[in-house]
């Protein structure tokens, strides 16, 4: 979020942020009711950091085009 300059794109990533917490503490909640071990793929852990990885790179103006 520091990396943006544009107010929409802070507001979007604080938005996503708080909705991705939620989810992830609905689906640990609904994980430890059963079962079931829940475990990310590796190849949906690897695109997340790659994305991550390529938005450090990124400030202003780019940071908000990507």
């Amino acid at each position: 979020m520091a990396n943006s300059q544009s107010a929409s794109v802070k507001t979007l990533v604080v938005s996503m942020i708080k909705a991705d917490t939620e989810s992830a503490m609905k689906l640990a909640a609904a994980a430890s009711e059963t079962s079931l071990a829940i475990v990310p793929t590796p190849s949906s852990m690897a695109v997340r950091q790659k994305t991550l990885l390529m938005l450090k790179e990124k400030k202003g103006a780019g940071f908000d085009a990507a």
